[in-house]
């Protein structure tokens, strides 16, 4: 993934608000990498409600960085789910990884009247296949 101009501030870095629609992004190719595709769930009138967010910014991310965005889930309820994202980003040159940011995710599956409902069966079981939750 790479940032555009628009993503960012004055200083050439990305805006603070814009590290949140990567990191959606990156949600949306994690659920279609499990088989489970954002939209599909969406026909069913589910979302992934943001609960909570912590977010850490130890780094700047720049236009035209290259960057790697590392999405996995610590824990699985019947209604919701932890996701901790981590913005990586590699130097070509030398290879090293760094940091830049991250973010600790409580996503709430919700109805068409934002109700706390349970995960779709086909979803849990994919997490539940991916990871030891």
């Amino acid at each position: 993934m790479v940032p555009q101009v628009s993503d960012t501030d004055y200083g050439g870095g990305i805006y603070h608000g814009k590290y949140f629609a990567l990191y959606n992004q990156a949600r949306d190719r994690f659920l279609a990498d499990l088989g489970v595709s954002y939209l599909s769930l969406m026909n069913q009138g589910l979302n992934l409600s943001v609960a909570e967010l912590h977010t850490r910014f130890f780094k700047p991310v720049f236009y035209g960085e290259e960057i790697h965005v590392l999405t996995r889930v610590s824990w699985l309820r019947a209604r919701s789910l932890g996701v901790i994202q981590k913005m990586i980003a590699t130097d070509p040159e030398t290879g090293k990884t760094t940091l830049k940011n991250q973010v600790e995710l409580n996503l709430v599956c919700t109805n068409d009247k934002a109700e706390a409902v349970p995960f779709p069966k086909r979803l849990a079981e994919a997490i539940r296949g991916h990871y030891r939750v």
